[in-house]
């Protein structure tokens, strides 16, 4: 996509929900914006979804519900309600915009960047609704073979709807911090079938963004709407382990996995360049190291970004 405004590849920078002092010192934050001017981007969106931040709650439309009966707090994106709710909060954002602002240009005309939503969690649902939707799922998906599904999961059911949740959801039946161990990948054992069904399930997160994309394109034409997929650890490189400790060899193995899970198939990967809770990791890291790291271990093809990013002076060096 190319920057309307100076006929140049758009470079975007992302103020996500964390960008600080953005909460109260105005002169910090033009100061932030001269400094990110002298790097070269000429473009900034801020966050603008309907997740919680701070100081307010998350806008969900309606939430799935845990097995306890509980309110899980995540989307529950085969809902009407949560469309609804995603579309009446895009609908103010056209009113937001003035002279001078940020615009993209492809081959089908000016393009609007935004920031609807963050939250890609497809979290299962367990009332009534959400058990029965991912029993016909798991039916479709062995072809509406029981006798499939019995040899996969070591069962002995005579229909799906037979099926708890127990029976079909890996943190169901094994608890939340349950894992397995590398026989039971390499044997293919019931319970890695049962958590890997419980991963390609998670498609349902697809068929949301095609609602909400042909939803938000009649709102405003200009809108693009497309996923973008780095989220903590997933598709955003953050180089620290566990315990918070900066590491450069973290972000590798992230990376490898991602290639991993994704063979032949296209997608974008961030680094995360600010300043997490605990530590100012790019006090001993620099963004070259890390990104060596990952080209070495196997990464080809490199654009520049910056998603999340909060910068001061002592980081620019490091660009």
């Amino acid at each position: 996509m190319i920057d309307a405004a100076r006929n140049e590849p758009f470079l975007n920078l992302w103020f996500g929900n964390f960008y600080e002092p953005a909460y109260g010192d105005r002169e910090a934050v033009e100061r932030t914006l001269g400094e990110i001017a002298e790097l070269g981007f000429y473009n900034v969106i801020m966050d603008s979804k309907t997740w919680q931040d701070f100081s307010s709650p998350p806008v969900l439309g309606e939430s799935v519900m845990r097995l306890d009966g509980s309110d899980g707090n995540w989307y529950k994106y085969r809902s009407s309600s949560v469309h609804d709710v995603m579309e009446r909060h895009v609908r103010g954002f056209p009113s937001l915009y003035r002279e001078g602002h940020s615009a993209g240009r492809t081959e089908d005309g000016e393009r609007l960047p935004i920031c609807s939503m963050w939250a890609p969690i497809v979290a299962p649902g367990f009332d009534v609704e959400g058990r029965e939707r991912y029993r016909f799922w798991l039916s479709a998906a062995y072809g509406g073979d029981i006798a499939r599904l019995n040899a996969a999961y070591g069962t002995a059911f005579a229909d799906f709807r037979e099926l708890a949740p127990a029976d079909y959801w890996f943190a169901a039946a094994y608890g939340e911090t349950a894992t397995f161990e590398a026989a039971d990948t390499e044997e293919a054992m019931n319970r890695f079938r049962i958590h890997a069904d419980n991963m390609r399930w998670r498609d349902e997160l697809v068929s949301y963004c095609r609602i909400m994309k042909r939803r938000l394109r009649a709102v405003e034409s200009r809108f693009r709407p497309a996923p973008d997929l780095t989220q903590w650890s997933f598709f955003l490189l953050v180089p620290v382990t566990p315990s918070g400790d900066p590491d450069a060899y973290v972000a590798t193995c992230q990376a490898a996995m991602i290639r991993a899970m994704n063979t032949d198939c296209e997608f974008t990967v961030g680094l995360f360049l600010g300043r997490l809770r605990y530590n100012d990791e790019y006090r001993q890291l620099s963004p070259e190291e890390v990104i060596g790291s990952v080209v070495a271990s196997g990464a080809r093809r490199r654009s520049r970004g910056a998603p999340r990013i909060s910068r001061r002076r002592n980081s620019r060096k490091a660009l």
